[in-house]
């Protein structure tokens, strides 16, 4: 949900944990965690095109 409010709707941190009811500290926490997921999941389906 935080990858989606930050990137695609382009939201604040802030914004997002009004949004969340959670802390801007967790907010980053969550954006972090989701980038690392994503260039996981990302760098594996671009291998298996090779």
């Amino acid at each position: 949900m935080a990858i989606v409010l930050f990137y695609r709707q382009e939201k604040s941190i802030k914004e997002i944990a009004n949004i969340m009811k959670k802390g801007q500290n967790t907010v980053k926490v969550y954006l972090f965690r989701g980038r690392e997921k994503l260039k996981e999941l990302l760098g594996n389906k671009i291998e298996r095109l090779y």
